[in-house]
């Protein structure tokens, strides 16, 4: 991210996924647009972000696709009744920009503990949808994470 002012900002985005189990060999998207911090506070941060990618996936059977996509995203984390307990919400969309029907979702939705010191537990679902998925594959993907880590 590179901030225009206080609430402004550019960024520049890159992802690389494989998923097997979707038919995916690898999937990378790469994109710019910008960004704009709506609430910027000690407890609550909540942001959206706009830009144009380009879409490469490579699938195991399936046909390969490329395309320019249009992409929208929202982080969102509260901190809980003045304590360092947080809430978080983290989602992107991409729709391909040449077949409106091909969009795809990634979200992530959770819980921050704080432990001991700097040590926190995380639980946390996340949820790909993708709308044209590859033939014979689920149009969602949900996965249950449970993690300890250091919060730097």
């Amino acid at each position: 991210d590179l901030f225009i002012n206080p609430r402004w900002y550019g960024y520049s985005i890159l992802t690389y996924e494989e998923d097997r189990f979707r038919d995916i060999d690898r999937r990378d998207t790469i994109g710019a647009g910008l960004g704009h911090q709506l609430i910027e506070t000690e407890r609550t941060h909540l942001s959206l972000e706009g830009g144009l990618n380009y879409v490469r996936t490579d699938f195991l059977e399936a046909e390969n696709e490329r395309y320019p996509a249009a992409r929208w995203a929202v982080k969102y984390d509260q901190r809980l009744f003045g304590t360092d307990i947080e809430v978080f919400h983290n989602h992107e969309l991409l729709s391909d920009l040449t077949d409106s029907e091909r969009t795809f979702i990634r979200t992530q939705t959770g819980l921050r503990l704080p432990l001991i010191g700097r040590l926190m537990a995380t639980a946390q679902l996340n949820l790909d949808y993708d709308n044209k998925p590859a033939p014979d594959k689920a149009k969602s993907d949900r996965v249950y994470l449970f993690s300890l880590g250091y919060h730097w």
